[in-house]
């Protein structure tokens, strides 16, 4: 697949430029949002999709993914399609959707996730383990200092580098079953080639997992690493393509053994903030024993 993003970059390149030189402060935060012109939303590569998958139908997707395959049931066709989802989690993809997304990937239907961080249900069942050496690197000036150089495989391509210049984390495929799985893309770290983008078989489809999602924003789209995109995407089927931004949580998916833990585990993932919980916790526990010592000052218990 052969095609150019230059006539949307054209347009959003004034854009920006002025976001960037009026008062207003730019929007660095990597939120990963298809309606966001900022740097690191996906303006681009979302309004760009029908130059990218050519001839082929577009689904975008305004419920959840597990929601749009339980209604669409009673209207199932053979038609096969390439699930998009790019996000730094696809945390709206609960444990219900994930083995709805396998199970229809088992059936010839294919999957394209690029994400930060992906679920335990997707690396225990798809048999892989990543490693990001930059989990906890956080703030504009620290991300900004983080590069990276990027490969395609796939001798048609030459092997030549992509060199990206900010917030490219240290984030890479560390083990997988070879017997399903093939490498498409590696990155550079110390000085040796690591997995970040990997394809999985899956019954009759694939799963395709890149590991780096920020390369597919618009602040790299304006930097003319548009061809590093067109030649991940032309590693998929012509199917119709379900677009997945990720906007709404499911109605029907059972949810419950996520509910509030999962903030829990947030905190607990982040050293400063498993400190903040702890010291939080402290501090609630003195004042619930200080208020209850001054209320029992105030009105001692009287013994018979």
């Amino acid at each position: 697949m052969k095609t150019s993003l230059h006539i949307l970059k054209g347009m959003l390149f004034l854009g920006i430029i002025l976001q960037l030189t009026c008062c207003k402060k730019t929007n660095w935060d990597e939120n990963f949002r298809e309606k966001e012109k900022s740097p690191f939303g996906t303006y681009i590569v979302y309004n760009e999709a029908d130059k990218l998958f050519k001839e082929q139908e577009i689904v975008y997707l305004k419920e959840n993914f597990y929601d749009y395959i339980y209604d669409a049931n009673d209207n199932a066709t053979d038609q096969l399609f390439n699930y998009i989802c790019i996000k730094s989690n696809a945390s709206k993809l609960t444990e219900d959707g994930v083995n709805t997304l396998l199970s229809e990937v088992w059936e010839g239907n294919n999957a394209f996730l690029a994400l930060n961080y992906f679920s335990d249900e997707l690396r225990e069942q798809l048999g892989f383990k990543t490693n990001n050496l930059d989990k906890e690197v956080f703030g504009v000036e620290n991300l900004k200092a983080l590069k990276g150089e990027f490969y395609l495989e796939n001798a048609s391509f030459e092997n030549q580098p992509y060199t990206f210049d900010r917030n490219i984390r240290r984030n890479y495929v560390v083990t997988y079953n070879e017997n399903t799985t093939i490498v498409l893309g590696t990155t550079k770290i110390d000085g040796e080639k690591v997995p970040n983008f990997i394809k999985v078989y899956h019954g009759k489809g694939a799963i395709y997992l890149h590991t780096n999602p920020i390369i597919f924003t618009n602040y790299y789209l304006l930097k003319d690493k548009e061809k590093y995109v067109e030649n991940i995407f032309s590693y998929l089927p012509e199917n119709t393509v379900y677009w997945d931004s990720q906007i709404k949580s499911s109605k029907y998916a059972d949810d419950s053994d996520k509910d509030n833990t999962s903030i829990f585990k947030f905190f607990l993932q982040h050293k400063t903030l498993t400190w903040f919980l702890y010291v939080s916790f402290g501090v609630f526990c003195y004042l619930c024993c200080s208020m209850r010592a001054e209320n029992n000052a105030q009105f001692p218990l009287s013994i018979p």
